[in-house]
């Protein structure tokens, strides 16, 4: 149990600190190559699909072997590798990008021998930054909390009020500097803020690591069957695989963790697809990236509401709160994926002007339903996840919090990948209402004008 002293005070903002720069880094840059893949091809939503996909597809492939190898190495030493390998990557990646950039007008083999190149160093990026992750949110957190499940509690939510707080901070610049400098611009900077960021990233968790004995003290092994033979070993990597999902399915903690996957397969969110489709709407990047930021701020306050509902009422009736207050909202946003109609792309082409200011009128109130219903679900969808988090934290064997993480993490991705490979099929922006909505063609509207320009 950790005393609130002076000293201790200093060294849980030092540990706040260091999570800032890390989830800050990473959201950035993840967020970049985003808004750079849309940039490089507007009229499609193939390229944040596929992107979509390889990142959803290696968390599924990896995310216990990722946790695996966090569960047995040196807490520290395993922070300092996944920096490491995130960062090389990250730079490497943001190179690629900034080419494409520059000649992304003819799509031939280049090109997609580069996207290739760039999927591949996103993906080893991405498995360090969940690397990081994993070591720091849940194996860090708890061993510095100790069996205080009041402060586990509000320490899960001072590091989701942080994750949420980047959130606002990253889309918002990242959409100023790409409005307003250009997406070259943008590259520049992301790649300049990675490497200036990886030093005090460093630093400021190697001092939190030093400051809390219990970091230091050598982890105990778990037991997992007897002595494996040769062939075993040949086939480790998918042992520990089938190995982790069993542990996890053991676990009571199976279903909660299942259902929150599940919210993960779908386009009603800030994910790749519906970012894709309101650019090709005519939103500009600082408006998203504003949305995103509200947003956030509505997950910001899940994390204040949540410790009082988790006080009040217990885990799982907050969670039950949590899911269905999203649903309720994600209502708004299916109104409006059924009020509009995709096919009139951006409303730029049609030269009529009472046409093109009846197609506008029609996309602001879509854009504007769906995004209100997205952004106001943020409050029940982080209330579910907190919940989730820390019955997955407290009800874990403590030597194998790092790979049931890891497969929850998988699981969180297996839905992500399913949702993916369905815009990989459908990737056109004209069938983006078929994702949300499962309708087959936009519904006609009494009074509606606009038509497709062909």
């Amino acid at each position: 149990m950790v005393r609130w002293s002076v000293g201790v005070i200093r060294r849980h903002y030092t540990c706040q600190a260091a999570v800032i720069l890390l989830v800050l880094c990473c959201y950035s840059i993840s967020l970049s190559h985003l808004q750079f893949l849309i940039e490089i091809w507007r009229t499609s939503l193939l390229l944040p699909a596929l992107y979509g996909a390889t990142l959803a597809a290696s968390t599924l492939f990896c995310g216990a072997l990722v946790g695996d190898q966090i569960d047995k190495s040196p807490r520290l030493v395993a922070v300092r590798v996944s920096l490491f390998v995130q960062n090389t990557a990250v730079l490497v990646a943001v190179g690629i990008l900034w080419f494409l950039l520059k000649h992304h007008e003819v799509r031939d083999g280049w090109f997609w021998t580069l996207f290739v190149l760039l999927l591949a160093f996103s993906v080893v990026s991405h498995l360090a930054s969940l690397a990081s992750t994993l070591a720091v949110e849940k194996d860090w957190v708890r061993v510095i909390c100790g069996s205080n499940e009041v402060l586990l509690a509000k320490t899960n939510a001072r590091l989701r009020r942080i994750d949420l707080s980047c959130k606002i901070l990253a889309p918002m610049l990242v959409g100023f500097l790409m409005t307003y400098l250009g997406a070259l611009a943008g590259a520049i900077f992301i790649g300049a803020w990675n490497l200036a960021t990886w030093p005090l990233e460093y630093v400021l968790l190697s001092r939190v690591h030093s400051a809390f004995p219990a970091l230091q003290a050598t982890k105990t092994q778990q037991t997992r069957g007897p002595e494996r033979t040769t062939l075993q070993l040949v086939f480790k990597q998918f042992i520990v695989l089938v190995e982790g999902w069993r542990l996890y399915s053991a676990q009571s903690t199976f279903r909660p963790g299942l259902a929150l996957g599940f919210l993960y397969c779908t386009v009603l969110s800030f994910g790749s697809i519906m970012t894709g489709y309101t650019y090709y709407r005519g939103m500009s990047e600082v408006v998203l990236g504003s949305t995103r930021g509200v947003g956030a701020i509505f997950g910001i306050g899940a994390t204040m509401a949540s410790s009082r509902l988790i006080e009040r009422f217990g885990l799982v009736p907050s969670g039950m709160i949590g899911v269905w207050a999203q649903l309720v909202c994600l209502l708004l946003s299916l109104l409006g994926v059924l009020y509009g109609d995709p096919s009139q792309g951006n409303c730029s082409q049609l030269a009529d002007h009472a046409k093109r200011s009846s197609c506008e009128h029609n996309r602001n109130v879509e854009l504007t339903l769906l995004l209100l219903g997205v952004v106001s679900s943020r409050m029940g969808l982080w209330t579910f996840d907190l919940v989730v988090s820390q019955l997955l934290q407290q009800r874990s064997p403590a030597n194998q919090v790092g790979i049931i993480s890891g497969v929850q993490a998988s699981v969180h991705n297996t839905m992500n990948l399913l949702g993916f490979v369905i815009g990989i099929i459908l990737h056109r922006p004209e069938q983006f209402h078929i994702q949300a909505s499962s309708r087959k063609r936009p519904p006609k509207r009494i009074g509606s004008t606009a038509r497709k320009v062909t």
